[in-house]
């Protein structure tokens, strides 16, 4: 089990941003009263293995989030100007997780493992003063063998995967 966590501090350009006049269609504001944003991130992993039947099983697994995340708030009017400012989201969290399983064993002369995996996130941002929200999914599961020898080695491995995203 390990723990990672970390903070983002907001840059120059997103307090007080450089004013160029050179396109007034698109207009940046500072924020002076953005926070830093922090994220933490907390992975397992477990592995075994048995030397007499070289069965193996490998499980890892990740799960993050961010704690007063920084986005950008974007408004257009009806004229085509949009402004634009970067915010603190405090009333929701972005995530993002993914779990691998890997087993396997010694088949006549091949190793054979199954590999198996699920991943996703939820992020968010603010276009025209409403929340979006955009999340991501990826399975996937396939096999592979392998043949390890003194002078050479073979991998072939197939893991189609499916993805959804809204």
């Amino acid at each position: 089990v390990n723990y990672n966590g970390n903070t983002s501090q907001p840059g120059m350009e997103q307090i007080q941003p450089y004013r160029a006049n050179t396109d007034p269609l698109y207009i940046v504001l500072g924020n002076p009263n953005l926070k830093p944003s922090f994220s933490n991130n907390v992975g397992i992993s477990y592995n075994s293995f048995k030397i007499l039947s070289e069965q193996v099983l490998m499980i890892n697994g990740n799960f993050g989030f961010t704690s007063n995340s920084i986005t950008s708030n974007v408004v257009t009017d009806d004229a085509g100007k949009t402004t634009t400012q970067a915010i603190n989201i405090n009333n929701k969290t972005p995530i993002n997780f993914n779990i691998n399983v890997n087993a396997g064993r010694k088949i006549k002369g091949i190793n054979l493992t199954m590999d198996a995996g699920v991943g996703g996130n939820y992020n968010y941002s603010i276009s025209n003063n409403f929340l979006n929200t955009s999340q991501s999914f990826n399975y996937s599961l396939g096999p592979s063998i392998y043949k390890y020898a003194d002078k050479y080695s073979i991998h072939l491995s197939l893991r189609p995967s499916y993805n959804t995203s809204s």
